[in-house]
């Protein structure tokens, strides 16, 4: 059995204590199975030695066996294993004008999902994290990354300090977490399969005291919890599982955002701009 049957299937001998663990993970299990054995003692107002006793009465040895074979389930229930949807009926291999038309609908129908979801409130505020930062770091993985890259061009162009985090060298990741503090903001990326690695940086971010903004394709995400502003993406697309047209979207609505909140800054240094820039032109070079 699963860890969610296995719960549900002795549910009526626990005490009223572990009802409250086993309540929330059947709540929120898409968020709670990434949580660490402190963090969810926290959430469920239970102590840590409480948790590892509910644990060893499903049949686990300890936590951590626990948590990855959670993981595992949640991850086989939430997140594809493939790119393609091979449920697609449009999946059948020949272009017509009928195909091409419900790829449009599909892919402005993301669109149109994912404004619906986020309110004009989270983008101000988002908007105010990014604007104040000192640094804004940006957490991404795969498919997400040059949504990411593209992001960073976009605040570098108006003359913000970010920086595109590597998850590829675990040794040098913490070294660059060190630096951040609460005058940082991180914006990251989180979609299925949700990475482990990611959701490890936005609870470092957290204990860093840095603010956090996430965009995720649901509220129940993995980094959702640690997050103070979440932008919420539809990714599902007609033929893909993780389209990124919303969350590119989203970024450049952001960044024009910032640019309309630093006008009168960057029509300050449009002239050093302009300078600097013609070091640069070799136009008139012979």
């Amino acid at each position: 059995m699963n860890p969610i049957e296995r719960i549900r299937a002795i549910y009526a001998s626990f005490s009223k204590t572990q009802r409250r663990i086993a309540d929330l993970l059947l709540r929120r299990e898409n968020s709670v199975c990434f949580m660490s054995l402190k963090d969810l003692s926290v959430e469920a107002s239970v102590t840590a030695v409480t948790v590892l006793n509910f644990v060893k009465k499903l049949g686990y040895r300890n936590f951590s066996e626990f948590k990855k074979e959670y993981q595992s389930y949640i991850q086989s229930m939430i997140s594809p294993r493939s790119v393609v949807r091979e449920d697609s009926p449009y999946c059948e291999g020949k272009i017509t004008p009928d195909v091409i038309e419900r790829i449009r609908r599909s892919e402005r129908q993301l669109l149109e999902e994912s404004y619906a979801m986020i309110h004009d409130d989270h983008l101000i505020g988002a908007t105010a994290l990014i604007k104040q930062a000192r640094t804004i770091y940006l957490v991404a993985k795969n498919l997400s990354e040059p949504v990411a890259a593209t992001f960073q061009k976009r605040l570098a162009f108006l003359g913000l300090d970010s920086e595109l985090l590597s998850l590829e060298n675990l040794n040098i990741l913490p070294r660059m977490l060190a630096r951040a503090n609460e005058l940082d903001v991180f914006v990251v990326f989180s979609f299925p399969n949700y990475s482990q690695s990611i959701i490890d940086v936005g609870r470092c971010a957290r204990q860093r005291g840095c603010a956090i903004i996430c965009i995720t394709d649901k509220s129940t995400s993995p980094m959702a919890c640690y997050s103070d502003i979440v932008l919420l993406c539809q990714t599902a697309s007609l033929v893909f599982y993780n389209s990124m047209t919303a969350p590119l979207s989203v970024v450049n609505i952001l960044a024009t955002l910032l640019a309309v909140e630093l006008k009168e800054t960057l029509d300050e240094n449009r002239e050093t701009y302009q300078l600097l820039a013609s070091y640069f032109d070799h136009k008139t070079d012979p």
